[in-house]
């Protein structure tokens, strides 16, 4: 059976965590949560805490690529409106009446509502997921086990 990695090891990775939780709210903790996964995942002396590193390090590129896709459905709901308000803008030239101005069609209404809830709906699926990989991880580790 291997040796139980030095308490040490145990407070960095317990930082790391606190760097990820922090990173649900602010961004930037997540990054340095990132940056010490990723020098520390290598390092002989962490034993099973490693696999915690390559954990996190997952849990961030994956979440981070799953909210850019929400964002970018949330964003593509917003075409089909830009896309009336430039094209009566155009019609109109020149005149500032406003409710001449910007006519919309319901069509592009439903589709920026279809598709911004569905990419609403994904963003909160992202935090649920990120959360839940966060606590899994603090538990085990909190148990002395390797991470999943």
């Amino acid at each position: 059976m291997p040796a139980a990695p030095a308490s040490g090891e145990f407070t960095i990775a317990w930082i790391t965590y606190a760097c990820f939780y922090a990173g649900v709210v602010l961004w930037w903790p997540s990054l340095i949560g990132l940056i010490v996964s990723y020098v520390r995942r290598g390092e002989p002396a962490a034993g099973f805490i490693t696999s915690h590193y390559r954990w996190l390090i997952r849990t961030f590129w994956w979440s981070t690529l799953a909210w850019i896709a929400s964002m970018a459905l949330i964003l593509a709901g917003l075409a089909p409106l830009l896309r009336d308000v430039f094209r009566s803008g155009r019609a109109i030239e020149g005149s500032w009446e406003i409710e001449r101005l910007i006519t919309l069609e319901w069509g592009s209404i439903f589709a920026a509502a279809g598709l911004a809830s569905i990419g609403g709906l994904a963003l909160l699926g992202v935090y649920v997921l990120l959360i839940y990989r966060l606590v899994r991880g603090s538990l085990r580790l909190a148990a002395g086990k390797p991470a999943p």
